[in-house]
């Protein structure tokens, strides 16, 4: 038995997502004189630059909107970038700025979250802020509590709630991306041949 590979793309699901939500400074063809000058430059090394890398991330987000829309949220949150650089040149800037994506990702998350606290009071607040600590946001259960006017013991129950709930969307969201994409053909995959 010999391992046959499969013609996808990515290694991963992750892979394939990373890359489509970052696929940006490339998004058309490059002139010859600009593939001139940034020879030595050439991308991933799958043809993923130009338009053909453009092509793919439009697949594969094509593949993100197929799973149900929180998962989709969830993954997003989880592979795009929380803040991207800013040039605005004011003097108040500190070069960051947040990501639109991310932001809105985590906004609507926080809004899904409600049925994990349950039918209890719950403060956006605090659901907003529990889901960016979750997605990455450096943030202490203190500072919520600081931040949301409660007691450090409530801020942690309904963090440890929102928590759990988003664990269980994030898993069911990988587990069925994953299986898209394998339906799609764009993951590399080992396959088991008889010879």
């Amino acid at each position: 038995m010999t391992g046959a590979k499969h013609e996808g793309i990515f290694k991963d699901a992750k892979e394939a997502i990373v890359f489509a939500l970052h696929f940006s400074d490339q998004q058309y063809a490059k002139s010859p004189m600009a593939m001139f000058l940034t020879r030595g430059a050439h991308g991933s090394g799958r043809g993923l630059s130009g338009l053909d890398g453009s092509g793919q991330a439009g697949m594969v987000m094509a593949e993100v909107i197929r799973i149900h829309y929180a998962e989709a949220l969830a993954l997003i949150a989880r592979c795009s970038a929380k803040r991207l650089r800013c040039t605005c040149g004011s003097p108040c800037c500190s070069k960051w700025t947040p990501n639109p994506i991310w932001t809105m990702a985590t906004s609507q998350l926080c809004d899904v979250s409600l049925t994990a606290v349950g039918s209890g009071m719950s403060s956006r607040a605090i659901r907003l802020a529990s889901t960016e600590k979750f997605f990455g946001q450096k943030l202490s259960i203190q500072e919520i509590a600081d931040f949301c006017s409660v007691s450090r013991k409530t801020a942690g129950e309904q963090h440890a709630k929102i928590k759990e709930f988003l664990k269980d969307l994030e898993g069911r969201a990988w587990f069925n991306f994953t299986d898209r994409l394998e339906i799609a053909g764009m993951l590399i995959r080992e396959h088991e041949s008889s010879v």
